[in-house]
């Protein structure tokens, strides 16, 4: 694929415009998906697959616009990793004021391990 490193300012304006468009509804979406963290509304399938056909429609005119197809791997990867720390924290922090239990069960104890001996200490 050819480099286009010139390209006009309205073309690359609406291009991130649509980049981040486009990550907000993955985001969203993949929120929804994993723990029905957005309330009040549940995720059904006739909203997953709207939401998916305009992500799709937002990454493909962001993709034309910046002529940078590498744009559907890289919004999917970031939105889907945000969505899933955003679950995950969800996960941990709820019970704290909810479901004490949940917290001592399987999930969250791994959880509370896995945050704890998750990075190294720097020497």
């Amino acid at each position: 694929m050819r480099s286009h490193t010139k390209l006009p300012p309205w073309r690359t304006g609406l291009g991130a415009v649509l980049a981040i468009l486009a990550g907000i509804v993955w985001f969203v979406l993949i929120s929804q998906a994993l723990l029905n963290l957005l309330p009040p509304h549940r995720l059904t399938l006739a909203r997953a697959e709207i939401s998916v056909a305009l992500a799709v429609l937002l990454v493909v005119g962001a993709a034309v616009a910046l002529r940078d197809w590498s744009m559907f791997w890289q919004v999917a990867l970031q939105s889907t990793a945000a969505g899933g720390l955003v679950a995950g924290v969800n996960l941990l922090v709820r019970p704290l004021f909810y479901n004490w239990h949940a917290l001592f069960g399987e999930v969250g104890l791994i959880g509370i391990m896995s945050v704890a001996l998750g990075s190294p200490r720097p020497r």
